[in-house]
């Protein structure tokens, strides 16, 4: 199965443990301060996206010390999270898994929850997955 995993900056309290072996056949993909959390956590992602101004200069010094294939510009019509599910639907993987996307802002877990309505009718499977283990997932469309 071919699964990409990506990680959003939201609370790190909120992730489940990204460095377990469970994620281990995943291409991970970091989105702003996600890309901090998995290069700290031992993970290289394949892409990195955001404007990374949720880090500190100190973290983004860092970062971008490390090899780093891609970011993106601070004036932008998409979210950060957006454009990295935008890169990773058109990979075409079997699933998608985003962690990172829960907690926070109220207002940001909502748009992230909707962002799930970009693989309706993809066959891909977009998951939204936290520490509680909360899993969310639309599959397909229903009309009325």
């Amino acid at each position: 199965m071919n699964r990409m995993a990506i990680l959003a900056g939201g609370p790190e309290a909120l992730q489940p443990p990204i460095e377990s072996a469970e994620y281990d056949d995943c291409t991970w993909i970091g989105v702003d301060r996600g890309t901090y959390y998995l290069l700290r956590k031992g993970r290289v992602p394949a892409r990195a996206f955001g404007d990374f101004d949720s880090l500190s200069e100190t973290e983004k010094k860092w970062v971008f010390e490390q090899p780093l294939p891609s970011t993106y510009p601070r004036e932008k019509d998409k979210t950060d999270l957006e454009i990295a599910i935008d890169w990773a639907l058109a990979e075409q993987p079997d699933e998608c898994l985003i962690f990172g996307a829960t907690g926070g802002r109220l207002d940001h877990g909502l748009i992230n929850i909707q962002l799930l309505l970009k693989g309706v009718g993809t066959g891909i499977r977009l998951r939204i997955i936290d520490k509680k283990k909360l899993s969310l997932c639309l599959l397909r469309a229903h009309t009325m």
